[in-house]
């Protein structure tokens, strides 16, 4: 499958390497190094423009051990429609399957030290750029050998225009983590203390591979 963007032509796989509520995620075979979300319905408004503003304004400085899969590029169809975007192509496991003991306590719990170090960085490292990581959970990160981070499902991160003040919320969110004063799920997650109240449940589950409860 082939696309065009911004700054050139893109070529897809043929199969999806994940596929989730909105779309699916696609290895990028040239060139090389990338990843593509395609929607299932293509951005139009809202969507768009978050995307746009993300391409242009990434998360700032260069955080060690931690990573965002943040799109770098939009994604065209034939007729010049914008249907998905280009992001790093980020390696890992899930966080939930990195846990699982392996018989050296040592490295057991060096590994998870680093781990949460890493999770509290990516945590301040968004809030400082000014983005607010409403969806934060143990799905939404992939953890390579050494303990560091890759954040994936960006494009659902709350971002707020600076230049115009636009608000572009963040829609979805597993109920379990969300502070108890936004019960029942509103219709979208905005307030800053989503991230910090979603931090030490999903930091335990780093430790523990076990419910919060």
């Amino acid at each position: 499958m082939k696309y065009r963007g911004n700054r050139g032509e893109y070529e897809l796989s043929s199969q999806p390497i994940a596929t989730g509520g909105e779309g699916s995620i696609y290895t990028v075979t040239n060139p090389v190094g990338l990843a593509a979300k395609i929607y299932k319905n293509p951005p139009t408004g809202e969507l768009r423009k978050k995307i746009e503003y993300m391409i242009a304004n990434p998360p700032k400085g260069n955080t060690p051990g931690v990573c965002f899969a943040w799109p770098t590029d939009i994604l065209r169809n034939a007729h010049g429609n914008m249907v998905g975007f280009i992001m790093p192509k980020v390696q890992g496991d899930v966080m939930l399957q990195y846990t699982a003991y392996h018989g050296n306590p040592g490295h057991f719990w060096r590994a998870r030290v680093a781990l949460a170090h890493n999770l509290a960085l990516a945590v301040a490292c968004a809030h400082a750029s000014g983005f607010i990581m409403g969806d934060l959970n143990a799905k939404n990160m992939l953890v390579d050998d050494k303990a560091n981070i890759a954040l994936v499902d960006t494009d659902s991160y709350r971002i707020i225009d600076k230049s115009s003040g636009m608000v572009y919320p963040c829609e979805v969110g597993l109920g379990e983590l969300l502070p108890p004063e936004m019960h029942p799920l509103p219709e979208s997650v905005s307030r800053l203390s989503a991230s910090h109240t979603r931090k030490p449940p999903t930091i335990f589950h780093s430790q523990y591979k076990s419910s919060h409860y």
